[in-house]
């Protein structure tokens, strides 16, 4: 009898704690969410040290598989709480059909909240272009209009514009680079919204970003 009292003892602090460490956790897929719940755009900087900005829906995508897994983990853990604490309290075990209603509950109304975040998004963000109708344009690429920059940066790293070229035909199509340098045995140039990358001398990678 001592015995059973000691055991339903600590599974009750043990479920109390374990349902504590969840409200956190709800914290944390709430802000899984809000980060994933955003219009994609590279153009916009990371958080430094948090948190990151999607730059593609596909990012966005992944995001909200995350957020809808971590839901359901802390969801089974409040089971797992509750689960706990009642037999503490009770001596018995609760149905495991009613413990079933937390996570369909939890993970159901995460999803519902993305939703309703992001379905209004959908025509927002900066997707990348359809390469078979992109065109660089030089004088929107030279220009102070900041949208026509992105464009064109986008377009130049998602349809590989520059990749195969020389430094020569790099510098003679978009400028001079704002800076350069070397990362591992890659040579850099930064732009205000690109990166290009060099290897022996021609492009083998550019990134479109906040930079």
């Amino acid at each position: 009898m001592h015995r059973t009292s000691l055991l339903r003892g600590l599974a009750g602090v043990a479920g109390a704690a374990l349902l504590l460490f969840t409200a956190w956790g709800v914290l944390f897929v709430f802000l899984v969410g809000a980060i994933a719940a955003q219009a994609p755009d590279p153009f916009v900087e990371n958080g430094d040290p948090c948190c990151g900005h999607p730059d593609t829906w596909s990012e966005v995508v992944v995001g909200v598989g995350w957020t809808l897994g971590y839901a359901l983990a802390d969801a089974l853990l409040v089971c797992v709480g509750v689960a706990l604490v009642v037999w503490a309290t009770r001596g018995r075990w609760p149905r495991v059909t009613r413990l079933a209603y937390v996570p369909v509950a939890g993970v159901g109304a995460v999803a519902a909240i993305l939703a309703v975040v992001l379905i209004p998004q959908l025509g927002e963000g900066r997707t990348p272009p359809d390469c078979d109708t992109f065109a660089f344009s030089r004088s929107g690429w030279r220009s102070t209009d900041e949208d026509a920059q992105k464009s064109n940066a986008y377009g130049i790293a998602h349809c590989r514009l520059v990749e195969g070229r020389t430094m020569a035909e790099v510098r003679d199509l978009l400028g001079r680079p704002s800076t350069s340098g070397q990362t591992g045995e890659r040579t850099y140039w930064s732009y205000l919204w690109l990166y290009v990358f060099f290897e022996h001398g021609r492009a083998v990678d550019a990134h479109a970003g906040a930079s």
